[in-house]
């Protein structure tokens, strides 16, 4: 008996992600098809303004969300720089940092680091709000993405 209900119960969660899925499937094709440039931004901006939702962050975590919506969002921004994804990506990966397991998996993905490091090096002192620069010699010494979530847990 105890083994139908595990099967059920399984069963409902999978259909529960299917579903998750399905309704955020909208927003990754006009990420992907190669829309407009407003388009996916407009797009990006809307799945990272869902993940402060506690309960579509809840569903986000179990369905595999964060790590395929990494992939997209790479491909949303292409080969160059643009202000508004990257800050958007930057808001996604900080949003990651709130489930260790999550930031765990986007760690493990080759292309995080080098692209977070992209986006931070590509400030200036003339482009960062701030108008104070970023420290350079610190981000030169991160060359992989365990001692990208070292630090973080560190700077926690």
């Amino acid at each position: 008996m105890m083994n139908d209900l595990k099967s059920i119960t399984e069963l409902r969660s999978k259909g529960e992600s299917r579903r998750f899925l399905d309704e955020v499937g909208y927003l990754f094709e006009s990420i992907e098809s190669g829309c407009a440039i407003a388009l996916r931004r407009a797009s990006v901006l809307e799945i990272v303004t869902k993940l402060c939702d506690p309960e579509f962050n809840r569903r986000a975590k179990t369905s595999d969300f964060y790590a395929r919506t990494w992939d997209v969002f790479l491909k949303a921004r292409g080969d160059g720089p643009d202000k508004i994804l990257d800050a958007t990506l930057s808001f996604f990966a900080f949003l990651a940092t709130r489930d260790l397991q999550t930031l765990s998996e986007l760690a493990h993905k080759p292309e995080l680091v080098p692209t977070l490091l992209d986006i931070l090096r590509s400030l200036t002192p003339t482009s960062d709000i701030k108008g104070d620069g970023l420290n350079q010699g610190m981000l030169c010494k991160i060359t992989s993405p365990t001692e990208f979530v070292d630090i973080h847990q560190r700077n926690r």
